[in-house]
């Protein structure tokens, strides 16, 4: 899926739901701005390649010459993989626990 597609289907979300999911709190421009939370589904993101836990390992790789490209399957796997390896007993503990949601109802 290309960016205009990703944002298109975001903006088409928003535009349904008219009423935000909930609010919270995100660190914007040095200052926690309080936003509305809409719920996208997964299918309409992409991984940030320079996600600070995996920054240096992206980084090096584009160096080398290898292009990372997170709207690709490759890409994405890529990301993924380097993700769950950055501290792979966190991000398990995480997966076994996602139950935390904007106001309190558990997310699936």
């Amino acid at each position: 899926m290309t960016k205009e597609t990703r944002i298109a289907k975001i903006a088409e979300i928003i535009e349904r739901e008219k009423v935000p999911y909930g609010r919270q709190d995100i660190p914007w421009q040095d200052v926690l701005e309080p936003m509305s939370v809409y719920k996208i589904p997964l299918e309409n993101l992409i991984y940030n390649k320079y996600n600070g836990r995996i920054l240096s390992r992206t980084k090096s790789l584009e160096s080398q010459g290898r292009e990372i490209n997170p709207e690709a399957e490759e890409g994405r796997q890529l990301l993924e993989r380097l993700l769950m390896e950055s501290n792979q007993t966190r991000n398990r503990q995480t997966l076994e626990s996602i139950t935390v949601s904007v106001d309190g109802r558990p997310v699936v």
